[in-house]
């Protein structure tokens, strides 16, 4: 389970450091036990994100049975994944 304040603090802490693979060991020491995993947004299929902020979002990774998925519910939720979202620029 992954509280809503929880997840607001690491939401935090991506908007001020930036979401990138290096993020990952800072996240993954200030908000241990907690799960980490990094990819780009446009790479994501499932459930939407349980946050949005500028240049990501926030989904919730579900590890309670033996493989990994993403998951809507805070309560099921052992990880976030940090997913980069690039603005396409339009010519």
């Amino acid at each position: 389970m992954i509280a809503s304040d929880t997840l607001a603090r690491i939401a935090d802490r991506v908007s001020a450091i930036g979401c990138d693979e290096s993020s990952l060991p800072t996240l993954r020491d200030e908000f241990d036990p907690v799960h980490f995993s990094y990819c780009m947004d446009d790479d994501v299929v499932g459930p939407g994100p349980a946050y949005s902020g500028a240049g990501f979002n926030l989904y919730l990774i579900d590890a309670c049975e033996h493989c990994l998925k993403l998951t809507s519910s805070l309560d099921s939720a052992t990880g976030v994944l940090l997913a980069e979202v690039i603005e396409d620029e339009e010519d």
